[in-house]
């Protein structure tokens, strides 16, 4: 699946690596992080928490702004001006 990644690995195994402090100290994750929910990832020198995936701001049909939703691949044209669903007409 290409919305998910896989950690299997202990945290200080993974600080350990990248030559990280690991700031999570034994926090427990979920083996499998789908994009909105928490992770692990190396910030700054340091394994952190963060939620996986990017907010991609929508908007309603009638323009209206709606929850962000989290994604983790896309095409550039689809996160570049994005204005919601578009209705085709013939």
């Amino acid at each position: 699946m290409c919305n998910l990644y896989r950690l299997t690995r202990p945290n200080a195994e993974v600080a350990r690596w990248f030559a990280a402090i690991d700031r999570l100290r034994g926090a427990n994750f979920s083996e499998e992080v789908f994009p909105g929910t928490p992770g692990a990832v190396i910030a700054d020198g340091a394994l952190t928490s963060m939620n996986w995936g990017f907010p991609l701001q929508r908007t309603g049909a009638k323009g209206q702004p709606l929850k962000p939703r989290p994604v983790d691949n896309t095409r550039t044209d689809k996160l570049d001006g994005y204005a919601g669903p578009v209705a085709v007409t013939e």
